[in-house]
């Protein structure tokens, strides 16, 4: 369940829509037990990455859903498995990298695309 936020809270509502972002990161895994075979190990590197995208309610940085895959896994197929937590209510900040792969993905963008 989501914290609730009230109209006070600053950047919780921009035009009457919860705010949200979506984006992505890689973070450095253990060279143990099977994460080496579930994970890449970047050139150049010694241990296994994870890409972890994350959906997040931006003024209380509560973690709505996220997806995590091998290093080799771009972010856009991450983004892909989120597209259930968007709703409606929701106006979502994203970079370039974000918007095309969910838009042709998804009727979430339906209503700007008219």
């Amino acid at each position: 369940m989501e914290p609730q936020m009230s109209a006070d809270i600053s950047g919780a509502y921009a035009f009457w829509l919860v705010v949200t972002a979506i984006d992505g990161t890689t973070m450095a895994l253990p060279s143990i037990g099977s994460c080496a075979e579930q994970f890449a190990v970047p050139t150049g590197g010694n241990n296994p990455h994870a890409r972890v995208v994350t959906l997040v309610t931006c003024a209380t940085r509560w973690a709505r859903a996220a997806a995590i895959g091998p290093y080799g896994t771009g972010e856009q197929p991450l983004a892909d498995d989120l597209v259930d937590a968007f709703g409606p209510g929701m106006v979502n900040l994203a970079d370039r990298n974000f918007c095309e792969p969910l838009c042709n993905s998804t009727d979430i963008c339906r209503p700007f695309r008219q």
